[in-house]
């Protein structure tokens, strides 16, 4: 009908084919003891410097070892699901 040009289309499809690329990687890849590390430790790993300490029974740790070690074995898209989830930890 001529409602989008073919190379918006084309864009839109390939944007489409990378997202379920990235949902495949995430039903197939499963949580490790390593991943899960980086996950609570990100500033260490990459500059060398250890985070701040926190008393691990505060209720403002989001996603406490406790939570991400009951989860080792899931797939990564579960552990996305859950509701303390969020991409800025």
């Amino acid at each position: 009908m001529g409602l989008i040009s073919d190379e918006a289309w084309n864009e839109f499809e390939a944007k489409q084919a990378r997202l379920e690329e990235v949902k495949q990687i995430l039903d197939k890849t499963k949580l490790t003891a390593a991943i899960a590390e980086l996950v609570l430790e990100p500033a260490s790993v990459v500059t060398g410097i250890r985070p701040v300490e926190v008393d691990p029974s505060s209720t403002a740790v989001a996603g406490s070892a406790t939570d991400l070690s009951s989860a080792i074995g899931q797939p990564l898209s579960q552990l996305l699901k859950r509701p303390k989830s969020s991409s800025s930890n």
